[in-house]
């Protein structure tokens, strides 16, 4: 296959996800490997006799996991590159390949002096393994034209921040998880390495560095015991905490505060929550009469306080 020229190879079925390094001879090579996508039973020399997935060194895997009853894939080809997306039912990215035609160089026939750099280069948001597309199309049935969260749905898909549920559904009311969230964090930061953490309740793979690296930098403490509860349902209040320490840890300006007196429920927040919650208010991430800071963030929620916070510090 590999003197074929054929850059990727899938197999399998559901369950297991693997996919190796780009690989030649047996060996990594970036630039002309061949990367297997192994979903389903990966082979007798990469699992025990109880079927359970074992990282084999000898197959060179850039990722692994076993921790899903079921996963889909999907593929996204253009005629110069390829990507190759991971996900599990919930619709989160586990994991993103993509290979582009390497481009032979053709000289110019006429060329032309560069022009003159900008000297005032404005920021690029980051964007995520899975990109967002130059012209979008709305592809969620359940957020139309007129829905208040329209702009945010598209600015979060646009820039590879969140995916939809389904191919087709976004599903705007439903709730979020602690790890979900700090996964795009994570991702927004180029997926950097971490020390492991303390937390003894992380128990899926495509979560754990991302929570680790959350640990780390000091964007999440955990809810205590030595837990982090990465499945429980992300409250408003602890999105925006999240949010509020990302910021400080990036060195972002979050001098801005504003009285939660305004709102009916205000002194409902909790303690820990108070600065950051404040500090939302000032920068005009949240609004209305009511808070309710305890309950679960929905999903076009959120996807307007990334918008409104990627804006403010991101540009």
């Amino acid at each position: 296959m590999e003197e074929a020229g054929i850059d990727v190879v899938l197999s399998g079925h559901d369950h297991s996800y693997a996919r190796t390094e780009p690989l030649k001879g047996g060996k990594v090579d970036k630039d002309n490997g061949l990367s297997y996508f192994i979903c389903g039973d990966l082979g007798e020399k990469s699992r025990n006799l109880n079927y359970k997935a074992v990282d084999n060194e000898d197959f060179h895997f850039a990722y692994l996991t076993q921790e899903y009853d079921a996963l889909y894939m999907l593929a996204d080809a253009t005629k110069d590159k390829l990507t190759i997306s991971a996900y599990n039912v919930d619709g989160v990215l586990l994991d993103s390949f993509t290979k582009e035609k390497p481009v032979d160089p053709i000289p110019d026939p006429d060329p032309k002096p560069d022009p003159d750099p900008d000297p005032e280069p404005k920021p690029i948001l980051p964007i995520l393994p899975s990109g967002g597309q130059s012209a979008w199309k709305n592809p969620y049935q359940d957020v139309t034209d007129s829905s208040s969260y329209y702009e945010a749905v598209r600015y979060v898909t646009e820039k590879g921040l969140m995916n939809g549920t389904s191919a087709s559904t976004f599903s705007p009311d439903a709730a979020m998880t602690r790890a979900m969230m700090v996964t795009i964090l994570w991702r927004m930061e180029k997926e950097p390495a971490a020390l492991k953490s303390n937390f003894t309740d992380l128990t899926a793979d495509w979560y754990r560095t991302a929570v680790d690296w959350a640990a780390e930098t000091g964007v999440v403490n955990g809810v205590g015991n030595g837990k982090f509860a990465p499945n429980a349902t992300l409250s408003l209040e602890q999105l925006i905490t999240i949010l509020y320490r990302y910021a400080e840890n990036k060195g972002y300006n979050v001098s801005k505060s504003a009285s939660l007196d305004s709102f009916t429920d205000g002194s409902a927040v909790s303690a820990y929550a108070k600065p950051a919650m404040q500090w939302a208010v000032g920068m005009n991430f949240l609004s209305g009469n009511t808070l309710t800071p305890g309950a679960p963030a929905s999903r076009a929620q959120i996807a307007q306080v990334l918008m409104l916070f990627c804006k403010a510090y991101i540009k």
